[in-house]
């Protein structure tokens, strides 16, 4: 039996968020990873998606809750009394995109999953033998979690073939994915994809659309442009140099595709603090 691909590629950081009574705003903002966070103690207002430009709405979060976000997608936090929360930062193995969406998802953990967080956390901390794998098993306990909380999508007959086109299209797509998640500046044409999974362009386009519900032109933009993000807070080099590693001309032109996907430019986006 062919073994099962992680469901974390790479798992960025673990962090304890201990924020203290008194007012506290983490205003609307994204990132280019998918982030977990558990609420370990304490209560939050937590607006994501739509909601978070909306100061009326959100989840008042308290003890318990696990919350996804994925990549791009905009969040913002607000508590007056204080609360304590872990937070997994990583990217998500491509193969399990489809499953876990392009919005937020969140589920209530049991207790005995809190104890083990909050030890998963101690030991990160303290860089304890194998933390990083125990902080690795952890987060993928909550995503299990949170898969298994999804609810089933019911069956109508419109939707019976693009199912089966799905079916067919993911053993071939993965690799794809793979690479170019490996490779993000690569130039990689959509007919060449189609190619490689045996379809037509306007067979793989429907398709992938179904399956991610972004176009293939659109998901190959945001790969390149987490990648650049990802240069631009790992590393010091110059925008310039990192417009012209992803493969454009100019600054301008970097900075422009850039904002279509992040809402602001690489240089606020740099000196952006992240700290949830």
């Amino acid at each position: 039996m062919k073994p099962a691909t992680p469901l974390i590629a790479q798992l960025n950081s673990v962090d304890f968020s201990v924020i203290p009574a008194g007012e506290f705003r983490c205003p609307p903002h994204l990132h280019h990873f998918h982030q977990l966070d558990v609420i370990l103690e304490g209560q939050v207002l937590i607006r994501a998606g739509a909601s978070s430009a909306n100061s009326g709405s959100g989840m008042r979060a308290r003890r318990g809750l696990c919350l996804l976000i994925p990549p791009l997608c905009r969040h913002a936090y607000y508590a007056q009394r204080g609360f304590r929360q872990i937070s997994f930062k990583f990217h998500l193995s491509p193969q399990y995109w489809a499953d876990f969406g392009n919005d937020y998802r969140c589920t209530m953990l049991p207790a005995h999953r809190l104890c083990e967080l909050e030890a998963c956390g101690s030991d990160y901390a303290q860089r304890a033998p194998l933390a990083h794998q125990q902080a690795l098993g952890a987060a993928a306990l909550c995503l299990v979690a949170l898969a298994r909380t999804a609810p089933a999508r019911p069956a109508v007959a419109h939707e019976e073939n693009a199912l089966l086109e799905e079916n067919a299209l993911l053993p071939q797509l993965w690799p794809l994915l793979e690479a170019i998640e490996a490779r993000p500046f690569e130039a990689w044409p959509v007919s060449t994809l189609a190619r490689a999974c045996h379809l037509s362009g306007d067979h793989f386009a429907r398709s992938f659309r179904h399956l991610f519900a972004t176009t293939p032109q659109r998901y190959l933009l945001e790969a390149r442009m987490r990648a650049a993000a990802e240069l631009l807070i790992a590393s010091n080099q110059p925008i310039k140099r990192i417009a012209e590693s992803a493969g454009y001309a100019s600054v301008h032109s970097f900075s422009r595709a850039f904002k279509a996907v992040f809402g602001t430019s690489p240089a606020l986006y740099r000196h952006t603090p992240r700290q949830l």
